[in-house]
């Protein structure tokens, strides 16, 4: 008994840190304008609710499209394969982020470019350092949140920790390499960004977080290629769309854990599947690209589209709700001075209030948070 609750114990912090990065994906997309009351409220709804009957949906033995069932009750005979989230938890953030930047609107001054490639005036991010210190941290933590999805680094489950995580390394980087390439050659921008090279390796690394342990070598370096092509289309979607992503949340994590659901249903080796799951299954669910048919790849579309569905169904009607009651957005004048000093500065709130131009004040009234 007490081994079990250890494990139980275990497995509640990792769902924990599951969910709350599923809600921390959209608090980049909606920054700047988003009401705090009104992100708390969200980040809630979105843990408590959509992301949780996600997971039942999938990681669930009895989930309608659990990959654990008997083989006629699973959809497609196959269930959807998402070995640590691709769909479960970026997609999930990334798509309900989708929802609430349409119902915010863009930053104040922010205009949009018509030419190709499309493009968008924005205030420059604060910091090029703590942006690729950020991205660093993230890629390390990485490893752990499609390693540990193994569940045991022992025995068996250890092999698959450690094909993951190598895995999860070549995504990453071939993913930050072909984003430079793309922006730099494709989109003509004529610079090496660091915002193509980090959301290169985010994306990769979004990406192959459902395939991590089911591909091979040469499918992870696909997976990181595709998740560039996915990223920076997403991106030109957006800005030709005017839905304004502060740090292209959207593209990452949305549009990035759609390729990695297609990916897994394309690339998944059959060696790797009865490694990591039911051997008997292997021959019938391992990628197309192997043989298999279609089997894997249409249970992992159809979990793809649902997913797109369940968060519009959910969030946006509650972000309109927000929307309607003028409880969603900051007022102009709070967005120009900045949420840090209006919202969170601890010196004296009547300096911060002198240093208001009148021309900005414009009469209104300080929102509530």
């Amino acid at each position: 008994t007490d081994v079990s609750d250890a494990f139980a114990h275990a497995k509640w912090l990792f769902q924990w840190a599951f969910a709350a990065t599923s809600s921390t994906i959209m608090s980049g997309a909606v920054a700047e304008r988003i009401r705090f009351k009104a992100y708390v409220l969200l980040a809630t709804f979105l843990t408590g609710i959509v992301y949780s009957v996600t997971v039942h949906w999938v990681w669930n033995e009895q989930g309608i499209f659990s990959n654990s069932k008997a083989k006629q009750d699973m959809l497609f005979g196959c269930g959807a394969l998402d070995f640590a989230g691709s769909g479960v938890v970026h997609m999930i953030g990334g798509f309900s982020a989708l929802w609430g930047v349409i119902m915010l609107g863009p930053r104040a001054g922010v205009t949009f470019t018509e030419e190709w490639p499309r493009g968008k005036e924005a205030p420059q991010p604060q910091s090029a350092i703590f942006q690729s210190l950020g991205v660093l941290l993230l890629w390390f933590s990485w490893f752990g949140f499609n390693g540990c999805s193994a569940m045991f680094i022992a025995g068996e489950g250890g092999d698959v920790a450690a094909r993951a995580m190598v895995m999860t390394a070549i995504a990453g980087a071939t993913g930050c390499v072909s984003s430079v390439v793309i922006s730099t050659s494709v989109l003509s921008q004529n610079q090496i960004l660091l915002s193509s090279a980090h959301n290169g390796i985010l994306g990769g690394l979004v990406s192959i977080t459902a395939c991590c342990a089911t591909v091979e070598i040469e499918g992870a370096f696909l997976v990181g290629v595709g998740s560039s092509i996915f990223y920076h289309l997403g991106d030109q979607l957006l800005l030709k769309l005017q839905i304004d992503d502060v740090v292209n949340a959207i593209p990452v994590h949305g549009f990035c854990g759609v390729w990695g659901l297609v990916a897994t249903g394309l690339l998944s080796s059959r060696t790797n599947y009865q490694r990591t799951f039911d051997p008997e299954m292997a021959s019938d669910c391992c990628g197309l690209f192997y043989g298999c048919g279609w089997a894997q790849l249409s249970a992992n579309v159809v979990f793809a589209l649902t997913l797109v569905v369940w968060t519009a169904v959910t969030t946006l009607p509650l972000c309109y709700l927000l929307h309607s009651l003028d409880m969603l957005r900051v007022v102009n004048l709070d967005e120009q001075v900045g949420m840090d000093e209006v919202l969170h500065f601890e010196g004296n709130q009547d300096a911060v209030d002198l240093d208001m131009d009148e021309s900005r004040r414009g009469g209104q009234a300080r929102s509530g948070a």
